[in-house]
């Protein structure tokens, strides 16, 4: 005998030929066989698998915005919603929710935030004048790289909070997301981070 088993699937030849597929946990793992015997005797091992290995995975899906006015588009987490302001809430950014501008996104738990917004500059600001600007606001930045057209700043804000911020500065014009999110939840924010930049893009035909 195995112990407690559990009999998942039967097939039937006959009354006499019927093969049972049988779960049972073994020294911390867990087995799957085939055996004739319902108490799995001379069985054959189907699958092996450790007890304590963990295979979930939060699954994202994403949603697609495109700002025509300033010319991107970025896919952000479905589950991001609208942030609504408050009369107490004062906002860092000009951006209002479903603006011309951009959008301001919160997570239904509040515990992340992401704005995408575009917004005019001077011809004579570049992407590394920005970038030392942002610097200047946060020096113990945690990243920070600039190329081209783009810059890329992230850092630890008082709330413990890591902020990630991209901008593409081109044509008097620049485009930027910024999302904050608990650093706990740093492992899971990467792989939406790798997502927003490689969904983050500038567009043709950007109105003026």
């Amino acid at each position: 005998m195995l112990g407690n088993t559990e009999i998942l699937e039967t097939w039937t030849a006959n009354e006499l030929n019927r093969i049972y597929k049988i779960q049972y946990d073994f020294d911390g793992f867990q087995l799957r066989v085939l055996s004739t015997n319902k108490d799995g005797i001379g069985s054959y091992l189907a699958f092996c698998q450790s007890i304590n290995t963990t295979t979930t995975k939060q699954q994202t899906t994403y949603t697609q915005y495109r700002n025509d006015k300033f010319g991107y588009s970025i896919e952000y987490p479905s589950d991001f919603i609208t942030k609504i302001p408050s009369k107490e809430h004062n906002y860092e950014t000009t951006i209002l929710p479903d603006s011309d501008k951009g959008k301001d996104l919160i997570t239904p738990d509040g515990s992340a935030e992401l704005i995408v917004s575009g917004d005019r500059y001077n011809m004579e600001d570049t992407a590394k004048n920005e970038y030392k600007e942002i610097l200047i606001l946060h020096p113990n930045a945690t990243y920070k790289i600039q190329e081209g057209n783009w810059y890329v700043v992230s850092w630890v804000d008082e709330n413990n909070k890591i902020v990630y911020l991209k901008g593409i500065v081109e044509n008097s014009l620049v485009k930027y997301f910024e999302i904050k999110y608990p650093s706990d939840k740093k492992q899971y924010y990467d792989t939406v981070i790798t997502h927003l930049n490689s969904t983050f893009v500038t567009l043709i035909g950007t109105e003026h």
